[in-house]
């Protein structure tokens, strides 16, 4: 039997979400699907089926108002040929991303 150990690369914990978010993602006036994967101390990871630029502005609108957030990188996702992993932070460090899934009973 193979025992293989693989050492997190992470130094901070990931918050477990629901598969929800707490509002809708938009790239200006397109609405974008995406769906989260984890939350950390840092940003947001999700999955979309379009590709976004490092750089990309997006808003997240939630019904407590709008939160501005940054596409920090992007990569081909590793389980489907046609989705992408994307890593989002706030522009604004006083929104919590944590709390706001927190209130919108979007975590596990």
């Amino acid at each position: 039997m193979i025992n293989l150990k693989f050492q997190e690369r992470r130094f901070k914990t990931r918050k477990k979400l629901s598969g929800l978010m707490p509002g809708k993602i938009f790239s200006g006036d397109k609405e974008l699907k995406v769906k989260p994967v984890d939350l950390g101390q840092d940003g947001l990871g999700v999955i979309s089926e379009v590709s976004l630029t490092e750089g990309e502005q997006l808003t997240m609108e939630t019904s407590n108002g709008k939160i501005d957030l940054k596409v920090i990188w992007i990569k081909k996702d590793f389980g489907k040929q046609d989705l992408f992993r994307i890593g989002l932070v706030t522009l604004n460090p006083k929104d919590n991303l944590g709390i706001i899934f927190e209130n919108a009973g979007c975590l596990k």
